[in-house]
Order: C-alpha cells, then sequence, then structure tokens
C-alpha cells in the first residue's frame, strides 16, 4: 500500500467513525451516552470514592444556578 492509499484510508476511517457518532447521538443510543460520560464527574455510574456523591452536589449546584 502506497502512502496516499494510507491516508485516503485514514481519511475514509475518520469519516466513517464521526458518522456513526453522529448516528449515535442522533439517535439517542442510550449505550453511547453512558459510554461518553463514564468518566464524567456527574454520571452516577462513578465508583472512585473519592467522588462518591459529588454528581449529586454539582446537579444540586447547577439547579439553584438555574
Amino acid at each position: 500500500m502506497t502512502e496516499s492509499e494510507l491516508k485516503e484510508s485514514d481519511d475514509e476511517t475518520r469519516k466513517w467513525y464521526s458518522d456513526y457518532l453522529d448516528l449515535m447521538e442522533h439517535k439517542r443510543n442510550p449505550n453511547y451516552g453512558r459510554a461518553q460520560c463514564f468518566h464524567c464527574l456527574l454520571s452516577p455510574e462513578g465508583d472512585d470514592p473519592i467522588f462518591i456523591g459529588i454528581n449529586r452536589l454539582v446537579a444540586k449546584g447547577l439547579e439553584y444556578m438555574n
């Protein structure tokens, strides 16, 4: 494979992945959402003992601001 063919293949792969992510957001796929938000401090899925409960605290603070 030549260098230009590799670059073209990489570009096609990036385009496909971008289209896939757009589709997941459009379909509102809950598994995709959980995967995207897994490491977020607001995620209730977090099990780091340092951050347990911080999602509720931040959510209340955001609610107060509105």
